[in-house]
């Protein structure tokens, strides 16, 4: 099954960089992470061989996509999800757009100056 053009937005509009200085854009490794952290929690994690890593928490106080191994593409990882689950493009979409805020508080964390008693 083929993915349907609103499909392949949504995996590209999570992808995409924001606007201005702190824009957030999501690579494969984190995208390759939100659907670990889809499969584990739908219960679905066993047809997804290929995503092998420990403690997927996606809820952990800093989410971690380094430990995950990937021997396949994003667009067919993306592609059997959604084949399997078929809302899971509705909620990876909203996962996405999550980790982006997050990712993006902190950016603005690190930037931000401290304020002053003056």
């Amino acid at each position: 099954m083929a993915l349907t053009n609103l499909q392949r937005s949504m995996l590209e509009r999570a992808r995409a960089s924001g606007a201005g200085t702190l824009g957030i854009s999501l690579g494969d490794e984190a995208c390759n992470f939100l659907i670990a952290t889809i499969a584990t929690d739908l219960g679905i994690n066993q047809q997804f061989p290929e995503l092998r890593g420990e403690g997927i928490d996606f809820f952990a106080v800093t989410p971690s996509s380094a430990g995950i191994t990937v021997e396949a593409s994003l667009h067919d990882l993306f592609e059997r999800l959604v084949s399997i689950a078929p809302d899971a493009d509705t909620y990876f979409s909203c996962l996405a757009a999550l980790h982006r805020s997050r990712l993006k508080y902190s950016k603005i964390l690190e930037y931000q100056p401290i304020p002053t008693m003056d």
